[in-house]
C-alpha cells in the first residue's frame, strides 16, 4: 500500500500487525510519523519534519519483528527509528533529529542494522540491545555516541565507520565482537563498557582508531577477559591504547612516531 500523510495533528500513519507499506510518507505531523505493530514490512518509506519519532515500533509495547528497507527519517524532534526486538533494517537513514537526546536508531534485542546511516542527531547514531548486529553502517557528527550497545551484551559491530561523534565512536558492554571498524575523530574511538557485565569477554579485532580526542582503545581498570588483536591506532590525544591488565592483547608494534 502506498500512502501519504501531511500536516496531521496526531500520528501520520498507523497500521496493525503484519501490514506492508511501500512508498509511504509522513511529513510535518505533530506526533509520530509512522506507527507500527508487530511483523510489519516497510520499503521505500519516509518520515520527515514530524514532532514525535519518525518510525515507531517500540519493543516495550510489543512492536517486534518488523523489516525496514530503504526507509528515511529526517528533521524530526524524536528518534528516527525506534524498533522492537528481532527487527531488521537495511539501507535506512536517520539524520537531523533535533529533540533533546534524540538519536538515529534505537533497537530492542536481536535486531540487525545493515548498510544504514545515522548523522547529525542530538543523541547517539545507533543504540542496540543484546544479540544485535550492526554491520556496514556509517555514523557521524552525532552529539552522543556513534554506535552504542547498551545495556545489552553479546552483540556484533562489524565493518562500520564512526567519525566525529561527540561521544564514543563505538561503545560496547560484555561478550561483543567488534571487528573491522574505523573510528576517527570521536571522543574515544572504541570503549568497552563498565559495570557488572561491562568490558568483559569482548573480541576487538582489526579495527582502526585515529585522531580521537581521548583514547583510541579504552577498557579502563574494570574491563577484563577481552582480546585485542590486529588493531591499529595513531594520533589519539590521551594515548592509542588504554587496556586494563586483566585483558589479553597481541603485540603492540610502534611503526612510526605517531602510530602503533
Amino acid at each position: 500500500i502506498a500512502c501519504r500523510a501531511q500536516n496531521t495533528a496526531q500520528t501520520g500513519i498507523s497500521v496493525g500487525a503484519s501490514c506492508t507499506l511501500i512508498g509511504c510518507g509522513a511529513i510535518s505531523g505533530s506526533s509520530d510519523g509512522i506507527l507500527l505493530t508487530n511483523y510489519c514490512v516497510l520499503r521505500d518509506c519516509s518520515s520527515t519534519v514530524n514532532q514525535g519519532g519518525g518510525f515507531n515500533g517500540d519493543s516495550f509495547v510489543g512492536f517486534n519483528g518488523c523489516t525496514y528497507t530503504n526507509c528515511t527519517a529526517g528533521k524530526i524532534t524524536g528518534t528516527g527509528f525506534t524498533v522492537g526486538a528481532g527487527s531488521t533494517l537495511t539501507g535506512c537513514s536517520a539524520t537531523d533529529s533535533t529533540g533533546s537526546g534524540s538519536g538515529g536508531f534505537v533497537g530492542g534485542a536481536g535486531c540487525t542494522f545493515r548498510n544504514c546511516t545515522a548523522g547529525t542527531n542530538t543523541g547517539s547514531g545507533f543504540i542496540a540491545d543484546s544479540g544485535s548486529t550492526v554491520a556496514d553502517c556509517t555514523t557521524g557528527s552525532n552529539s552522543l555516541d556513534g554506535i552504542r550497545i547498551n545495556p545489552g551484551i553479546g552483540s556484533t559491530v562489524r565493518n562500520c565507520t564512526a567519525r566525529a561523534n561527540l561521544g564514543y565512536g563505538i561503545f560496547v558492554n560484555g561478550g561483543c565482537h567488534v571487528m573491522g571498524n574505523t573510528c576517527d575523530g570521536n571522543l574515544t574511538g572504541i570503549n568497552m563498557g563498565t559495570g557488572a557485565a561491562g568490558g568483559e569477554a569482548n573480541r576487538v579485532d582489526g579495527n582502526s582508531c585515529t585522531s580521537n580526542q581521548n583514547y583510541g582503545f579504552l577498557t579502563g581498570n574494570t574491563g577484563f577477559n577481552s582480546l585485542f588483536i590486529r588493531n591499529s591506532a595513531r594520533g589519539n590525544a590521551f594515548g592509542n591504547y588504554q587496556i586494563g591488565s586483566n585483558n589479553a592483547a597481541g603485540p603492540i608494534v610502534n611503526m612510526s612516531a605517531g602510530g602503533t
